[in-house]
């Protein structure tokens, strides 16, 4: 088991010319989490409170800050009715008659 294990290096230097020889591919983590409709409306109104700090919250529930963005975003109701794709209600115009617009003009 222990000749699995494989280093990463996080440095990039190398020599001029030289290419990297390898490549490590790092393993995904767990699989994706699932957050309770409670938990992310208490992570989403804590990041509402004034002075908050969008990163750091992000960070403290492991996080990245774009995906707390997206949960703030989608939180607000007039944010997800724009992006629903609009449509188009025909419209129909009808030339008034002469007697309507003789009360129009009077």
């Amino acid at each position: 088991m222990a000749d699995d294990v494989r280093t990463f290096e996080t440095g990039f230097a190398r020599q001029e010319g030289q290419r990297p020889s390898r490549m490590d591919v790092i393993p995904a983590g767990p699989s994706r989490r699932r957050w309770s409709a409670e938990a992310k409306a208490r992570i989403i109104a804590s990041s509402f409170e004034p002075g908050a700090n969008i990163a750091e919250i992000a960070r403290a529930h492991g996080l990245l800050p774009q995906q707390l963005y997206a949960w703030r975003h989608d939180s607000i109701p007039g944010k997800r009715l724009a992006s629903k794709k609009l449509g188009f209600v025909p419209a129909v115009v009808e030339c008034p008659s002469s007697e309507h617009l003789a009360q129009l003009a009077a």
